[in-house]
């Protein structure tokens, strides 16, 4: 093909054989057939076998300008020059590109997640939509609903993302014509203040800790009550003894209740004792070594089950008659006149359902707190629990 070149070459829609620009405004018109300009250089042989098959336009031939009738199928092209023919084909790619893409905000929930949606008009075919930020955020949009188009072919694209927001955040909606290659595209810059991320751990936290407190508050409500349940039994345990006139069964039924109410669970009584001391015991007549701090548990067997003295003293206080809280001793007692006591002022009687013949001492010095038990018994019984505030040092005792 000498000194001839074949173009690719721009289209223009035709309705009902007539030559019509595109209206993107009103975008109404059929795909009946194209019509195709060819920009070839003429001779006067080649502009009489043009006028065979192109518009009688003598103002066009003579500029070099042909517009030809293109009906949708395939056509082979064929040009002769100077006696020298030559063919080729003409690939015609019809393709229009849409308004320029805005960008709308759908919605802000949670704090920092934002919707947003990219729409724009009169596009054919339907371009591909991409999205991307300044941060480096994975963007996948999806195809949103539009308005019915009607008969147009030229079509309106709305896709939508989210994302999350943060001050200073560049979005970028991308739309790109598969046929022209060509693109239009939208940013949207991000301003204000947005709150912080919210954690999910600390969302849990806040929704299970409520529950948490509900639950210790319960059980502390009940521990409360169960102690204070086995101290009025104590004093009507106590009453009972001081008052000959009571009846034999009422008394048996109250020591049979009180005794109910002492009794330790198997999962405190592994807590108690897992607080052990070792290497540690008493002999009648010896002390302990010093404590104070932590919790400690230690057992002392009774050489003398009738007789006996057990507890917690100060370093300078001294055991006797007078010894009470209030000189600095702790301790429960048994003698054959008076029976068992807690050494408060003035002695407070205590009821064991049988006569123990080994007592559990737990102290928990940090709380306040000494507890003497019957190990011996099943279930493990309390026998009574001392509240205190140890200021010093106390001394482990068996007397």
């Amino acid at each position: 093909m000498r000194n001839v070149r074949l173009f690719s070459l721009l289209g223009t829609l035709v309705t009902h054989g007539k030559e019509e620009q595109v209206d993107r405004g009103k975008n109404k018109f059929k795909t009946d057939f194209f019509l195709l300009n060819l920009f070839l250089p003429l001779t006067d042989s080649l502009r009489s076998a043009l006028m065979r098959r192109a518009r009688n336009n003598e103002d066009c031939i003579v500029c070099g300008v042909c517009g030809l009738l293109i009906f949708p199928t395939r056509y082979p092209a064929a040009v002769q020059f100077d006696g020298e023919r030559a063919s080729g084909r003409v690939e015609l790619k019809l393709g229009c590109l849409g308004s320029r893409p805005q960008l709308l905000v759908d919605s802000l929930r949670s704090g920092r997640t934002l919707s947003l949606s990219c729409l724009s008009r009169g596009w054919y075919p339907a371009p591909i939509v991409s999205w991307s930020s300044s941060d480096g955020q994975t963007l996948t949009g999806m195809s949103l609903d539009t308005e019915d188009q009607g008969h147009s072919i030229l079509q309106e694209v709305r896709n939508g993302v989210t994302l999350t927001a943060q001050d200073g955040l560049k979005v970028t909606c991308t739309m790109l014509n598969p046929v022209l290659q060509s693109q239009s595209e939208e940013v949207l810059t991000i301003t204000g203040d947005f709150p912080p991320d919210v954690s999910p751990w600390l969302l849990a936290f806040w929704g299970v800790f409520p529950l948490v407190a509900m639950a210790a508050g319960i059980v502390g409500y009940f521990f409360k009550r169960k102690r204070d349940s086995i101290k009025e039994k104590q004093r009507q345990a106590g009453e009972a003894v001081c008052e000959p006139l009571m009846k034999q069964d009422e008394y048996a039924e109250l020591k049979k209740e009180l005794s109910g109410a002492r009794a330790v669970n198997n999962s405190e009584w592994k807590r108690v004792q897992s607080r052990r001391t070792k290497n540690f015991s008493l002999t009648p007549g010896s002390v302990g070594p010093e404590l104070s701090s932590g919790s400690h548990y230690w057992e002392v067997t009774l050489r003398d089950i009738s007789k006996w003295k057990v507890g917690v003293k100060g370093k300078e206080a001294v055991l006797g008659r007078d010894s009470f809280p209030e000189t600095g001793v702790w301790s429960l007692s048994c003698s054959p006149d008076k029976g068992y006591r807690a050494w408060l002022h003035p002695p407070f009687p205590i009821t064991p359902s049988s006569q123990p013949e080994r007592l559990g001492i737990l102290l928990d010095y940090n709380e306040g707190q000494l507890t003497l038990y019957d190990p011996g018994t099943k279930p493990v019984q309390r026998l009574y629990t001392f509240n205190a505030v140890f200021t010093s040092p106390v001394l482990p005792f068996y007397e």
